[in-house]
């Protein structure tokens, strides 16, 4: 018991996340709302991937 815990911080591996960007929830919701024309609740009950496939529709490669 005379180690780091994992609670401390030390050793532990980087908050999965850190250092990336943060998400555009800006520009995810002018999409929606504008480009789809969701109403709010059908835009917050989309999932990440619901939404990356309308994304895809509209602009693909």
């Amino acid at each position: 018991m005379g180690g780091p815990s994992r609670l401390d911080g030390e050793g532990a591996p980087p908050f999965p996340g850190e250092g990336a960007p943060p998400f555009p929830w800006e520009e995810a919701m002018a999409f929606g709302f504008g480009r789809l024309r969701l109403s709010s609740r059908a835009f917050w009950r989309l999932t990440p991937r619901e939404l990356a496939a309308a994304l895809m529709a509209q602009f693909p490669d």
